[in-house]
């Protein structure tokens, strides 16, 4: 298969029999590219027949490794019998190149290269180091370091707070007095890295702190969390959360729990004081509890 010809149109003198022509090699993926050369000699405008030149004719430049040669003679004793007197001798030679594998096909072998996504890697290691922070978020006296932009990417109250002129934009310090150091390093850790570290400890404050700063994701690791660890001793306190920070499939949940182990919980001090407290969610657990003794 021809990929293209190279045509070299070379006036010559009559006394040179030697022609040669230069041409650059090239290598394919699998395997060296064949070469085949076509030479058409013009005497006196007149063309003679072809000469061939297949590849493995040609001969390697020392000098030059990017180039070989080919070498092509012409009996001049032949054409000086239909031209007695030779005035013009010119020599068209025509490169073409055909593909050649050591494979019956040329295909490709697929390029094995896996890229290695550091991208969370980076962010990470930029939450770790605290490198070029540009906010203080101070939480009862105590100051954490983060990026505006990180921040507001994943909050859309860090957002707002960051894009109108809030005291917090102006002075780059965010009070926080509703929460404790720990759960907000720990939400900080979560913007940047979409990870938290499980500690079960701080669930119910990063609960109350992702409803705060809507982290809908952190909100829902939270809710799993909670859930997963329900017990007759906690369902109760559970139950406010979910009904105080706006968690409906966790407060339904919960209830359902509740009912089932009523007779553990509802003679509990918890219970007691849950009716004096929420009586609305007392509201919620008796409709439970009667729906599921109707008959």
């Amino acid at each position: 298969m021809y990929l293209g010809s190279l045509i070299d149109r070379t006036k010559i003198p009559t006394n040179n029999i030697l022609y040669k022509t230069s041409f650059e090699k090239i290598w394919y993926q699998h395997g060296r590219k064949k070469f085949v050369c076509h030479i058409n000699y013009i005497v006196n405008d007149k063309k003679y027949q072809p000469y061939s030149v297949p590849y493995e004719n040609y001969i390697k430049n020392p000098e030059d490794t990017k180039k070989s040669y080919l070498v092509s003679s012409l009996n001049l004793d032949a054409i000086t019998k239909e031209n007695p007197s030779i005035e013009d001798l010119s020599v068209i030679v025509t490169l073409g190149i055909i593909i050649h594998t050591h494979e019956k096909s040329c295909t490709l072998t697929p390029l094995k290269c896996k890229p290695q996504l550091t991208l969370l890697n980076d962010i990470e290691r930029v939450f770790n180091q605290k490198e070029l922070t540009d906010v203080t978020l101070v939480v009862n006296g105590k100051d954490l370091y983060a990026h505006k932009v990180i921040l507001a990417a994943r909050s859309p109250v860090f957002l707002a707070m960051f894009k109108n002129n809030s005291i917090e934009k102006l002075q780059n310090r965010v009070e926080i007095t509703d929460s404790n150091v720990d759960v907000i390093d720990e939400m900080l850790y979560f913007m940047y890295t979409g990870k938290t570290h499980e500690d079960e400890t701080l669930v119910r404050g990063l609960l109350i702190a992702a409803d705060k700063y809507d982290i809908p994701e952190l909100k829902d690791i939270c809710v799993q969390c909670l859930f997963d660890n329900i017990n007759v001793t906690n369902a109760l306190e559970i139950l406010i959360l979910a009904d105080r920070h706006s968690c409906p499939e966790l407060k339904k949940k919960t209830c359902e729990f509740i009912v089932m182990y009523k007779d553990n919980i509802i003679n509990s001090a918890e219970y007691t004081e849950l009716k004096n407290s929420h009586p609305n969610l007392m509201i919620d657990l008796f409709y439970n509890i009667t729906a599921t003794e109707k008959p």
